[in-house]
């Protein structure tokens, strides 16, 4: 008889319990969020996460509120990351906002919108066109100091098949990315201990935000967005939390309208190059050099 392992995943102050038969989930898991799991005899408590092994027909992964089931491999270990992810910010009760994030001078510049707009393709573009990025479609943030988390999630932009897009193929070694279906939509896991990935040690000030849409048109182009649209904006793309409310972020948001740091951008097909450049310019010549 296989007895199953406990794996601690710590973020910050809180952590999260994986109970599974198979260390090589743990092991996978650990090393594409950069966070290396620590080995448990016993828990107090159960575990927050739950992998089991059914046969020859694949693997059962169970939380306290789904049950899922997977043929794959990969499938199995993007499920566990997702899920992993989401049950974080469950327990640190953070203000989290529908939005994914880059550091430009220190700072974390947001941009958000609603599902399929391309904020995880538009943080893939930022991230391989040299910029650190802190997430691409979930971000935690503190409302009483307008400030940015980065948390244990990893970017996962969706790709067209089961295989690394060619044109990736050169910039991903095979032990920092994977390719599962998540929600019958294929997604490319690329790890957090890549260079240009924040550090989850760090916080940023929130110093500016992008509203984003799809373009009328090829080419990238940006606006001010008014008071109420973006209002209405940001409310539609605030989860509702035990320890928080969509409210919470009017706060960051009237900070930043105060400052003029609202704007609309409006992405053109194929154009994610200029949308990249408007949001996250690139750092002066000196930085580059160096």
């Amino acid at each position: 008889m296989v007895h199953p392992f406990h794996f601690r995943f710590c973020w910050r102050d809180s952590f999260i319990i994986l109970r599974t038969e198979e260390a090589g989930v743990a092991r996978v898991v650990g090393h594409l969020l950069a966070l290396p799991p620590l080995t448990l005899s016993v828990t107090d408590g159960p575990p927050d996460l739950e992998v089991r092994r059914i046969g020859n027909d694949g693997w059962v992964l169970e939380s306290a509120v789904v049950t899922y089931r997977f043929e794959f491999w990969n499938d199995l270990l993007l499920n566990v990351i997702a899920l992993m992810g989401g049950r974080f910010l469950q327990k640190t009760g953070h203000l989290v906002l529908h939005a994914g994030a880059c550091v430009v001078d220190g700072q974390a510049i947001l941009f958000t919108g609603p599902s399929r707009v391309g904020k995880s393709s538009l943080a893939l573009a930022a991230w391989l066109a040299g910029r650190e990025v802190i997430v691409d479609d979930w971000l935690a943030v503190d409302s009483d100091c307008h400030r940015a988390f980065v948390f244990p999630k990893a970017l996962k932009p969706r790709v067209a098949g089961r295989a690394v897009p060619a044109h990736l193929v050169g910039r991903l070694s095979v032990d920092h990315c994977l390719v599962g279906q998540i929600n019958d939509e294929y997604r490319l896991i690329i790890g957090r201990g890549l260079p240009q990935m924040a550090d989850y040690t760090q916080d940023y000030s929130i110093a500016r935000l992008y509203m984003l849409d799809r373009a009328i048109g090829p080419t990238s182009h940006v606006e001010k967005v008014d008071r109420q649209t973006a209002l209405q904006g940001i409310l539609a793309q605030t989860m509702i939390t035990a320890r928080r409310t969509p409210l919470d972020m009017v706060r960051i948001l009237r900070f930043l309208l105060e400052r003029g740091e609202v704007y609309r951008l409006h992405v053109g097909e194929h154009d994610l190059e200029r949308a990249v450049d408007i949001m996250f310019p690139q750092r002066n010549r000196r930085d580059q050099e160096g």
